[in-house]
């Protein structure tokens, strides 16, 4: 049995939005979160930080911005990528994220700051009984990651990009 299915249609606003003409939504652009023009280690938040982070944004003269579903983040997901998982080099050329990145500004894990290309998960507000769910536009798998604190108290360094939407 086959199902019909709806191809993705996005629109460029022009003020850092995007448009899902689709599912209805409006999502930012660029994860560039402290606007210094590149999208690097810098810009990843906890997932405490990327709620308040949310909570609080304001782009393109709307501030209902919120931080995504695990469904919702997974609909910008296309199966047309490229798997890096494995991949032993620190280039990323001839590398197909699984994001329309003509549409939205996209960057693997930051290997000047020390981080795998591979470390590239985008926060969700969807929660699991350890933690949040993630998904991931490199790979095209959504993913699970502690929140908070390891067993001995040890803070578990789990930052991610955030990408923050509103419905419209």
């Amino acid at each position: 049995m086959q199902y019909a299915k709806n191809e993705p249609s996005c629109q460029d606003n022009g003020d850092g939005t995007i448009t899902d003409l689709v599912m209805g939504l409006m999502w930012a652009q660029s994860v560039d979160m402290d606007n210094d023009g590149d999208i690097d280690a810098a810009d990843k938040k906890t997932y405490d930080e990327a709620l308040a982070g949310a909570e609080s944004f304001d782009l393109a003269g709307y501030d209902d911005w919120r931080l995504p579903t695990i469904k919702e983040q997974y609909s910008l997901i296309l199966f047309s990528g490229m798997d890096p998982s494995g991949y032993d080099d620190n280039s990323t050329d001839g590398l197909v994220p699984f994001i329309d990145t003509d549409t939205f500004d996209f960057a693997y894990g930051d290997t000047d700051a020390g981080e795998r290309i591979i470390d590239t998960q985008y926060a969700s507000s969807s929660l699991y009984c350890a933690g949040a769910q993630c998904s991931d536009p490199k790979d095209g798998d959504p993913a699970e990651y502690p929140t908070g604190f390891g067993p001995q108290g040890d803070a578990i360094r789990i930052f991610n990009h955030v990408r923050c939407f509103r419905d419209i």
